[in-house]
Order: structure tokens, then C-alpha cells, then sequence
């Protein structure tokens, strides 16, 4: 008798066990729009060549800059497709333009 006692008291206290199991983790965050992405690209791309930015207006897509007297322009420009152009100019110094073409293509992971 005493072990049916025991066994019934065993059964109701297990069965009284809550279990929470934990939801899947879910991260929000709110999307990077194209252009932010290839405006920070671009600034990040200037910042790794060492060129000292003079302008940066992220409204008109306008950076502008120089290093060792060569003076560099960057164009961010929104299409109305929702593309984004990204054009840069130096003057008289290919060598550099490429280097920051080179650096812009690795921060948009290319």
C-alpha cells in the first residue's frame, strides 16, 4: 500500500512539471538601402587610400577629397529604377582611381 502511495504521489508531481521551451531566436533590423550601402562603400574606399575627404554631402552623393596634391571625386548617384551608380575621378592620376575603384568593389563585397 505504501509504495502505491508513493508511486501515485511520484506520478502527480512529474505530471506538474511545467517544461518552457525557448521560441527560435528572430533578429530585426531594418534593411540597408542600396544607395547607404554604396555611399558607405564609397567613404570607406576613400578612407583605405589615404585620401583626406574636404566634402562629403550624402544628400547630392558628392564626396570630394585629394592626397599628395591629386585631388578625387566620388558620385553616388540613385537611378530611377532603384539602382545605384558609383563613379569616381581623378585628376591626372589613373593609378589612384583604380585603387579606390579596387577599394570600393571590396567593402560591396566583389
Amino acid at each position: 500500500m505504501r509504495k502505491l502511495f508513493l508511486f501515485i504521489l511520484l506520478a502527480f508531481s512529474l505530471s506538474s512539471c511545467t517544461y518552457y521551451q525557448t521560441g527560435p531566436a528572430t533578429y530585426s533590423s531594418t534593411p540597408v538601402s542600396n544607395y547607404d550601402r554604396a555611399w558607405s562603400a564609397a567613404i570607406n574606399a576613400f578612407n583605405e587610400q589615404n585620401i583626406i575627404i574636404s566634402e562629403q554631402d550624402k544628400i547630392s552623393g558628392v564626396i570630394k577629397g585629394s592626397k599628395n596634391g591629386n585631388r578625387a571625386t566620388g558620385s553616388v548617384i540613385r537611378l530611377a529604377d532603384g539602382r545605384v551608380k558609383v563613379q569616381f575621378n581623378t585628376e591626372n592620376n589613373d593609378q589612384l582611381n583604380q585603387a579606390i575603384s579596387h577599394s570600393y568593389n571590396h567593402w560591396m563585397g566583389r
